[in-house]
């Protein structure tokens, strides 16, 4: 076949070497009789990963030093001492006995409510906290209000302390004022003028002093703040030519050990009778403790939540036994919600997506002696 200059291969061939440098030597000359310059100056002005294909050396230390700094920062057991140490003091002595829960509602009728609500608040905010601290402003209501609460009036409290918990958090998560909200929210089955007239009612019996008390969701982000900072200090962000983690699952392993725990959390909201028989502090670690053993999480990781612990009571010894009870308590409740028809409806329709990592598939198996093991090491 023909090879020479003007044949078909010789035309569909790759160009070669040479003319790439001689395109650029063009480009060279083109600039330096257009413009009397010469353009060698410039390449000096170009980024340095432009000329020779690697990360800057300032932006390698960049990006590397922040990490080190967000890492030592949050990773610090300091903070995460002073943080938990402060919001146990306040919690302790503003939790509902639960001896004063009894009696006061139809626990059932209080089941279905909130399972209603955990649903409906997760089509307009990701944010769980408002489903805790709703939960946490009823029960305070219920301990102190004299008498007994029915059907009609759990759906008008629930939506009254809904709309407290509202104005106590972030106001950027409702996009919508709270007059456009709460009748949404509610299908329209609540009167947003019935909810002001019962918020008054609501806030002198609870006092503005318990509804400042941190509740589980609050433990819960405490809690993780060094499993997080662990998570992402074991990313390289620039190292050499490519961007290249070293642990690239480590990551989402600990969003996924946060999404499960604030599932076990809500399941446990559902059982009233010991819900409150156990600190909340001691709650929420139960539960990261049991997502921890469930998706068989790294010892480090484990360690830190162990030592974080250390800083709810004096007496480490006894926190300790009393997460691993706590820890049979929320595991139960979990398994009960799931083979529970109406709580299965709503709660798999949060947690069995793709951004929660489908977490309500996944079956209880944790052991006390497991998670015990944790706090023993």
């Amino acid at each position: 076949t023909a090879q020479g200059p003007g044949s078909r291969r010789h035309r569909l061939r790759r160009p070669s070497t040479p003319w790439k440098f001689s395109a650029r030597f063009s480009l060279r000359s083109m600039v330096r009789g257009v413009f009397g310059m010469d353009p060698a100056p410039l390449r000096d002005q170009v980024p340095e990963h432009k000329r020779n294909g690697r990360a800057p050396v300032a932006m390698r230390t960049l990006f590397t030093d922040q990490v080190d700094r967000d890492h030592t920062l949050c990773g610090s057991p300091d903070l995460s001492a002073a943080n938990l140490g402060s919001s146990h003091k306040d919690c302790h002595c503003m939790q509902p006995i639960p001896q004063d829960l009894m009696g006061k509602v139809n626990e059932d009728h209080r089941m279905q409510v909130f399972a209603w609500l955990i649903q409906a608040l997760d089509c307009v905010s990701p944010n769980d906290w408002f489903v805790h601290q709703t939960a946490l402003g009823l029960d305070l209501y219920l301990a102190k209000f004299d008498g007994f609460v029915d059907g009609t009036e759990v759906q008008l409290l629930l939506m009254t302390s809904l709309c407290v918990a509202l104005k106590l958090g972030v106001s950027e998560e409702v996009p919508v004022t709270l007059r456009e909200f709460l009748p949404y929210i509610s299908s329209n089955c609540v009167r947003f003028d019935d909810i002001v007239t019962a918020e008054r009612q609501f806030l002198q019996v609870v006092g503005f002093q318990g509804l400042g008390a941190p509740n589980v969701k609050d433990f819960l982000d405490s809690l993780s703040i060094r499993i997080r900072a662990h998570g992402a200090s074991r990313v390289t962000l620039w190292d050499g030519f490519l961007t290249r983690p070293v642990k690239p699952n480590l990551r989402v392993q600990t969003a996924k050990f946060m999404v499960l725990a604030e599932c076990i959390a809500e399941c446990a909201i559902f059982d009233l009778q010991h819900y409150y028989s156990y600190p909340l502090p001691v709650i929420a670690a139960a539960c990261l403790a049991v997502a921890l053993t469930e998706l068989d999480a790294p010892d480090e990781v484990k360690a830190l939540l162990a030592e974080d612990c250390d800083h709810f009571k004096a007496c480490e010894h006894c926190v300790r036994h009393e997460i691993s009870d706590c820890a049979t308590f929320v595991s139960s409740t979990w398994l009960r919600a799931k083979m529970s028809p109406h709580l299965h409806n709503h709660l798999s329709v949060k947690y069995r997506t793709h951004g929660r990592f489908f977490v309500w598939d996944i079956q209880p198996w944790a052991v006390p002696h497991d998670v015990r093991a944790i706090f023993e090491r």
